[in-house]
């Protein structure tokens, strides 16, 4: 007869969802510019000059549009940005 198995160890339970949601938003780093950037993909939303969705870009780039005056951070949402004249270029 073949003894027992061992047994692993047990997983501590996982974080509930509420307490994740509760949790403060992190403050932006000293000398960045715009909202903190959080998130499983690290992406920033990006809104056209109507207001409509468009497809999310790098942080970096995010920093130089604003930099370069083409777009603004959106005030009250987190990690989103507007442009501020219709994108285009060559293409």
């Amino acid at each position: 007869m073949r003894p027992p198995a061992p047994r692993l160890p047990t997983r501590r339970p996982l974080a509930s969802a509420t307490a994740r949601a509760s949790a403060p938003p992190p403050s932006p780093t000293p000398g960045s510019s715009g909202p903190p950037v959080t998130g499983a993909t690290g992406r920033v939303r990006v809104l056209g000059p109507a207001g409509e969705p468009l497809h999310p870009c790098h942080p970096a780039r995010a920093r130089e549009l604003v930099r370069r005056g083409r777009a603004a951070w959106v005030a009250g949402a987190p990690r989103t940005l507007q442009l501020l004249a219709p994108p285009g270029g060559p293409g």
